[in-house]
């Protein structure tokens, strides 16, 4: 058996720590195995200092592969983000339906809530007008179709084209008695705003 010095295991130790190479490729330039390696390193640094160094992560070297990579890491981080956000309106919005626990939620419909991307469409807070008129609406939308149907077998897909006619049904032909008894369609055609 071969005995090591103690400047060979410290530098073997510096190497596995500069991770220049792979962990094989330093033990056997060493003609060690791998976990005299880690054993020297633990006894080195201690062994909660050793538990405590973070492997490095292996980048590539060409400038093509890291640029792919950044990019790839900031659409992730976009991702990331836009998640938290749906999910923290989200929990907004439910609180004010105490028929559904978020936390029932399945990752894939949080998922596909994500996918479908959607764009905020209410104005800031504290700006009554716009958002007593968008509360109306969802009003009027929980009660004329939410609430009068039963979704258990309802997948988001189809629940998303049920919503989107609804919501076409209500802004083209919908009748409001404060328009006349016309559509909102039918009244900016009378007003000549649209063809």
């Amino acid at each position: 058996m071969v005995e090591y010095t103690e400047e060979q295991k410290e530098s073997a130790v510096k190497e596995l720590l500069l991770r220049e190479k792979t962990v094989k490729d330093i033990a056997d330039d060493r003609g060690v195995d791998r976990v005299t390696l880690y054993n020297w390193k633990s006894q080195q640094l201690g062994k909660e200092a050793a538990a405590k160094v973070k492997p490095r992560i292996d980048l590539p070297n060409d400038k093509e592969s890291l640029e792919m990579e950044v990019n790839r890491l900031k659409e992730q981080i976009h991702r990331l983000e836009l998640e938290k956000d749906i999910l923290e309106k989200t929990t907004d919005i439910i609180k004010k339906d105490p028929g559904i626990n978020p936390k029932k939620l399945t990752n894939k419909e949080k998922t596909e809530v994500i996918d479908a991307k959607l764009i905020r469409s209410m104005s800031r807070k504290g700006c009554s007008p716009d958002n007593s008129a968008c509360e109306g609406f969802f009003g009027r939308l929980k009660n004329e179709m939410f609430y009068c149907n039963s979704w258990l077998d309802v997948t988001i897909d189809s629940f998303i084209n049920l919503l989107d006619r609804y919501i076409k049904w209500y802004n083209e032909k919908r009748i409001k008695k404060s328009l006349g008894g016309l559509s909102p369609y039918e009244y900016r055609q009378k007003l000549g705003l649209i063809a």
